[in-house]
């Protein structure tokens, strides 16, 4: 149990950084909205050519994005099996923060089709989107406990 320090350290650091992923999309938001408060008719910066068949490639970026994630979580869990606590404790905080940064891809792709296209429907959309990941992954503290007890050599 002398791991348990290092184990709330690590989840701290992890913790942090969730929240401070998900604090950008408050600033994505921020940015958006500014965008069209003061150009009330932004059409997006391509607004001569017809962009609008890039919004498909972009939703399904993020359908694939959702299955990145959990696949990478998946290679992630695989490669660490078992070993000395402070090992594992290492590898739990990587994927943890890999998952975090990978939820925010959905919002990255919603400003980026805002500025294209300059609909901001489709950035909410993928703002939720972003949102229902970091919920999903949010890391817990029980779980990261309950996994280090199980993959822990003694």
């Amino acid at each position: 149990m002398e791991y348990v320090k290092e184990l709330r350290k690590a989840y701290q650091i992890s913790f942090v950084l969730h929240v401070a992923f998900m604090a950008t999309l408050i600033i994505y938001a921020f940015t958006v909205e500014i965008l069209r408060g003061n150009l009330q008719d932004f059409q997006g910066f391509a607004q001569n050519a017809n962009f609008s068949w890039i919004r498909y490639i972009f939703y399904g970026m993020v359908l694939a994005q959702v299955f990145i994630i959990r696949f990478i979580r998946n290679i992630l869990s695989k490669r660490m099996t078992s070993g000395e606590e402070r090992i594992l404790i290492g590898h739990l905080n990587r994927a943890s923060v890999i998952s975090s940064a990978l939820c925010e891809v959905p919002a990255v792709l919603g400003v980026v089709l805002f500025f294209i296209i300059g609909t901001a429907r489709d950035f909410y959309v993928l703002l939720f989107v972003s949102l229902v990941l970091f919920v999903l992954y949010f890391p817990r503290y029980a779980n990261w406990e309950e996994w280090i007890k199980t993959k822990a050599r003694h």
